[in-house]
């Protein structure tokens, strides 16, 4: 049995590809169920299962593909009152900090160098 994703030939009773450790399944078009990839009709529906298997969709790691990242549209930021964040490391500032730097950012440059460290 031919792994579709890697063409690793298996077992015929191998469940996994024992080289890429894909699921060894042909999923019906109709019902979703999976079948074993040398069925010619599901087990669930009994509609036939014509051509090759399709390589399974790999899904990106978790947490990649939902989350958003900082800084790519300050346009849309800047249209509802936001600054866009330039580093990730602002959403770890402690509160105090931020107050501080917003504080000597608005302040004038003499006075900024006026202020201890």
């Amino acid at each position: 049995m031919q792994c579709p994703q890697c063409q690793y030939e298996n077992l015929p009773d191998s469940v996994f590809c024992q080289e890429c450790g894909t699921k060894l399944e042909r999923v019906c078009p109709q019902c979703q169920a999976g079948n074993p990839l040398a069925g010619k009709f599901c087990r669930k529906c009994g509609i036939p299962l014509l051509g090759p298997p399709a390589a399974p969709r790999v899904p990106p790691p978790s947490g990649t593909e939902a989350a958003p990242q900082r800084g790519v549209q300050p346009e849309k930021a800047a249209r509802v009152g936001l600054r866009p964040l330039t580093s990730d490391a602002m959403g770890y500032t402690p509160k105090h900090l931020v107050e501080k730097i917003l504080t000597t950012r608005s302040a004038s440059p003499l006075a900024r160098r006026a202020q201890p460290g």
